[in-house]
């Protein structure tokens, strides 16, 4: 029996009520009975797996059989569009780079962001014993090439140079290249690289490059600017955080060891940032990590959720963090950092409704914070700033 004989014995029901738009899988007539386009393909792809299969297996195991070849092609495919694409922007990095190189003599002394570096910084030694695994020294060799390049825009944009495209002719095609363009696009890489290691549970945070990496990026994300671009890179950069945060609530102290300290030597590459706008959006992003935990303590006061004493032992310490990030210079010492203050004390102060008697040591940590928030907007009411 053919294909098109068993289509034509298929009938499919049409239940399209009068007045309702016709979607774009417009039935069509096939031998008086109404049969979809895609419902064909369907069941003609299903025979034709059932008449090639072996005789070894079943028509679900060839299907199996198939689908898996074909996700393992798909897979191959979308690892050489991910690698030409990182190679292109290696090749873009290096163009600007060596265009550039005449305007590096230009920066000295506080013009430079790394004075004890060189304008092309080289990457990251891979002789460091923590840092044998082939996965990581890949993403450090990735992240390293980004680095440098990184380093050296804003070196040069410190220095006065301005935006600039370079056009690079050869036999084959004729490219320019924007140094903001490649700009965004670096920091998109890296943030990208960045935060698969920090999804993967299974991988120890060994590595040393990881803070260099994100200061380099929070460097660039410092200009302010209402660029499409840089508001992506920002929410990007604001998930990293968030990431961090979670895996650090996550990690169990006696299991891993030293796993939570070296993901809250991150977070200074966050707070430690130039660009009030920035650290507004970390402030916030601190302070719904502690609203949710809070959320929590309420509904395990009410036996809704098991209490988590991780969780709890692992927050004090991002409450500590965030104590820190309040004394940076720019929320003690401007009238629209007191603002930013007042905002995040009363999202802090809404926290503890309810849990200061239940939770005393927690609620100690958070009116910690408050405490030093309520300084800066109390400089505002009477206008010492």
């Amino acid at each position: 029996m053919t294909a098109r004989s068993c289509i034509q014995r298929v009938k499919c029901r049409s239940t399209e009520s009068e007045g309702t738009t016709r979607s774009n899988d417009e039935l069509c007539q096939s031998d008086g009975y109404d049969l979809s386009l895609l419902k064909q393909i369907k069941l003609a792809v299903a025979l034709a797996v059932i008449r090639s299969r072996p005789p070894s297996r079943t028509a679900k195991e060839q299907t199996e059989y198939l689908s898996s070849l074909f996700m393992t092609s798909q897979h191959k495919w979308q690892e050489r569009w991910a690698n030409a694409q990182e190679e292109i922007l290696n090749l873009k990095q290096q163009l600007l780079m060596s265009h550039s190189g005449s305007l590096s003599s230009e920066i000295t002394g506080e013009e430079s962001m790394f004075d004890s570096q060189s304008i092309f910084p080289t990457p990251p030694s891979s002789s460091e014993a923590s840092d044998r695994d082939p996965s990581v020294l890949v993403q450090r060799g990735t992240l390293g090439t980004d680095m440098a390049f990184l380093k050296s825009i804003i070196n040069l944009d410190r220095s006065g140079a301005r935006e600039e495209k370079v056009t690079h002719y050869s036999h084959d095609c004729d490219l320019t290249v924007s140094r903001s363009d490649v700009t965004w696009d670096t920091v998109d890489h890296s943030l990208r690289c960045v935060g698969e290691m920090l999804c993967d549970p299974a991988r120890l945070l060994t590595t040393s490059f990881l803070p260099q990496a994100l200061t380099s990026v929070v460097s660039v994300l410092e200009q302010e600017s209402a660029d499409g671009k840089l508001q992506h890179c920002r929410r990007t950069l604001l998930n990293v955080l968030s990431s961090i945060i979670q895996r650090a609530l996550a990690t169990d102290r006696i299991r891993q060891s030293g796993e939570i300290s070296r993901l809250l030597q991150l977070l200074p590459c966050f707070y430690q940032t130039k660009s009030l706008a920035l650290l507004q959006e970390v402030l916030y992003m601190f302070c719904h990590h502690i609203e949710q935990f809070a959320c929590h303590l309420r509904q395990a006061h009410c036996a809704k959720v098991d209490f988590c004493p991780i969780l709890a032992e692992n927050m004090y310490d991002i409450i500590v963090v965030m104590e820190t990030c309040v004394h940076n210079s720019m929320l003690q010492t401007t009238r629209a950092g007191h603002i930013v203050c007042g905002q995040v004390q009363e999202r802090l102060e809404r926290c503890l409704l309810h849990l200061t008697r239940k939770y005393p040591l927690l609620a100690h940590a958070i009116w910690r914070v408050t405490n030093s928030l309520e300084l800066c907007v109390t400089k505002t009411s009477y206008g010492l700033v």
